[in-house]
């Protein structure tokens, strides 16, 4: 069985996967899949766990912009994490596929 941050983390991963994404979208999508399984969590759990997954080299956080350049990587900061998108990585997206198989 996994552990509940695991799941966590592989659950932002996935809502991460396929574009940028905001933090209200991946913790909508990420609250929706943890009542499916009968899991409770948090803004806060759900903000922990994406710090965990940047940390860790499996996604990136990016200011969008619709002047050049259109995406930029910049430092994490969660006082500003509403103002942020976030993507996965090359790494991220191996272990989202590897969920698959």
């Amino acid at each position: 069985m996994k552990s509940r941050e695991r799941l966590l983390d592989e659950f932002i991963l996935e809502a991460a996967s396929n574009d940028f994404e905001s933090f209200q979208c991946i913790l909508d999508q990420v609250t929706k899949w943890c009542d499916e399984k009968g899991l409770r969590t948090s803004r806060q759990k759900v903000l922990e766990a994406l710090q965990r997954v940047i940390r860790e080299g499996y996604a990136l956080t990016y200011l969008l912009s619709p002047q050049e350049p259109h995406s930029q990587t910049v430092e994490f900061s969660p006082d500003h994490v509403d103002d942020f998108w976030f993507h996965v990585t090359p790494k991220g997206r191996e272990l989202v596929i590897s969920l698959h198989d």
